[in-house]
């Protein structure tokens, strides 16, 4: 009886090492992540198929280095880019992004060639991520809600960006 029990104990914690091993970062790789590269201004980088690329700033106007991907027909899931900044604005911005909402983790991301740095946080229930790197000549900034800061999509998008 003692041997039957040593035995069940032991499946049981392999099972239970496999189920938490497949939850934890089981999600899609960026690689994966199926969609185009698309060009608007300045600004070349990957466009899921999930998002559609709209040229210009949020107020319409059609500036060559900004631009918004918009999750579907939704427009509270985005991911607002925008380069040609220098390292004052987007620390500035970044900053502020922290300094309004609470909870903010201060964040790295390693993809493709670059490094981006900036926080994470949580905004009514949905993920948001303010990053920034240098590319060009000066540096990208990007603003999502509703992409967390290790989703495939999201990471697609970052190792993509080229600027003129």
């Amino acid at each position: 009886m003692k041997k039957f029990i040593k035995i069940a104990c032991i499946v049981m914690i392999l099972a239970l090492t496999v189920t938490m091993f497949a939850s934890c970062g089981g999600g899609e790789d960026s690689a994966d992540v199926k969609g185009e590269t698309q060009t608007w201004g300045d600004i070349t980088l990957f466009v899921p198929e999930e998002y559609t690329l709209k040229g210009g700033d949020m107020f319409g106007d059609e500036v060559p280095n900004r631009l918004t991907l918009n999750k579907g027909e939704s427009s509270f899931e985005y991911i607002m880019v925008g380069s040609g900044y220098t390292e004052d604005e987007v620390d500035s911005s970044i900053e502020m992004t922290r300094s309004i909402n609470e909870g903010c983790e201060d964040i790295e991301i390693k993809a493709g060639a670059n490094t981006w740095t900036g926080v994470a946080y949580n905004s009514l229930g949905v993920d948001c991520v303010s990053v920034s790197a240098p590319i060009g000549d000066g540096y990208v900034l990007i603003t999502s809600a509703g992409a967390a800061k290790d989703d495939a999509a999201f990471n697609a998008v970052l190792e993509s960006i080229v600027v003129k």
